[in-house]
């Protein structure tokens, strides 16, 4: 096995001495690869921040780690766990758990929509469905709960499963949903959250018990806020109209900055995070103008994340062709019925068409 500057990893017959085949999809030079003790698969790490398994049998790329902000150095397997490391020149080290690639666990999307998934706290996990928008936040210590913040019909929903029943079968009963109005519902600590209400211009604390503790009305200066979101150690993210962002303290109740991420962004053209600026302030024009840059740049990673932002189906499938992820392409395309085109991705990949449960959705 060999690779270079030319972004190619090439298998080699030590014993007819000829390339087999190339393994192409970096876009920058590659800095290490590596075998997997049992599995066929290759590890690589590359300029062009990520690293990517590749099972060497199928051809195919399996998996990109594209967290890193620099360069990645060097990336190995763990000799006997389902681990990846990676280091980077942005000095950083990450840990991937890659158990859901092997055979003996199997992962299953929705029916409909789609989710993304991240291990850790690093990202939230969240689920798309139709118009409606669910994510996860961190657990809470004592209690198993959810809060679903429904900001199309102003209300929330708070559900609780007591640790003590968890697990033990029809035991495991869970309490009634306590509902409230509210634009925008948050848990701020343990055993509370903070409910936004429009109407008045107030922030409502409340316990589990759904019961309020403490209440006030905003200040002026942020008067037209329309969501919230946890910024930690007693503060909120409040996002507001022209695509303002404030933080505000609780126990203060005061604002302490405001945030002005889009210049900054801009500055630094951080496409990304752009990108998700304007899709959690709804600003779909701005995204869509996003995908000419994107496209300009020939930022391949930063192509397929503005089309997952916008809902663009038939775009990722384009790009993960043009990619030569045939098999995430007809997967992706059959899915989502778009069948005249995963017929003709089957056609090109012939006997390594991959299989996956009927009526099952990709996780990407």
């Amino acid at each position: 096995m060999s690779f270079g500057d030319d972004c190619k990893i090439k298998i080699w017959s030590y014993e007819y001495g000829r390339c087999l085949f190339s393994l192409l999809g970096h876009l920058d030079h590659i800095r290490t690869v590596q075998f997997h003790h049992e599995l066929p698969w290759i590890v690589s790490a590359s300029d062009d921040r990520k690293a990517k398994i590749w099972n060497w049998q199928s051809r195919t790329c399996i998996l990109v780690c594209s967290s890193h902000e620099d360069s990645v150095t060097f990336a190995f397997f763990h000799p006997n766990k389902d681990l990846l490391m990676s280091t980077s020149l942005d000095n950083n080290v990450r840990i991937w758990d890659i158990s859901f690639l092997t055979p003996r666990k199997t992962a299953v999307g929705h029916e409909k929509g789609f989710i993304v998934m991240k291990l850790g706290r690093e990202r939230l996990a969240l689920s798309v469905s139709s118009n409606a928008l669910l994510y996860l936040k961190d657990t809470i210590p004592t209690e198993d709960a959810a809060l679903i913040s429904n900001r199309v019909g102003d209300s929330y929903e708070l559900y609780i499963v007591s640790k003590d029943r968890c697990g033990r079968g029809e035991n495991n009963v869970q309490e009634a949903a306590k509902r409230g109005i509210g634009g925008s519902a948050v848990f701020v600590a343990p055993n509370m959250f903070a409910v936004l209400e429009k109407s008045s211009n107030q922030l409502l604390i409340k316990n589990l018990k759904n019961e309020i503790v403490n209440k006030g009305v905003l200040p002026i200066e942020i008067a037209d806020i329309n969501a919230i979101f946890y910024a930690g150690n007693g503060t909120l993210f409040c996002r507001a109209a022209k695509d303002r962002v404030f933080i505000f303290h609780l126990r203060w109740w005061l604002v302490l900055v405001e945030c002005h991420f889009k210049c900054a962004y801009q500055g630094t053209k951080n496409v990304g995070k752009l990108s998700f600026l304007y899709l959690i302030t709804g600003n779909l024009c701005k995204l869509s103008k996003m995908r000419q840059i994107v496209e300009a740049k020939n930022d391949v990673m930063a192509q397929f994340h503005n089309a997952l932002c916008l809902g663009d189906i038939q775009e990722r499938v384009k790009i993960l062709t043009n990619a030569g992820h045939l098999p995430l392409a007809y997967i992706t395309a059959s899915v989502h019925g778009i069948h005249d085109v995963g017929e003709h991705l089957a056609a090109e990949l012939g006997d390594n068409v991959p299989s996956f449960p009927r009526g099952s959705l990709l996780l990407c």
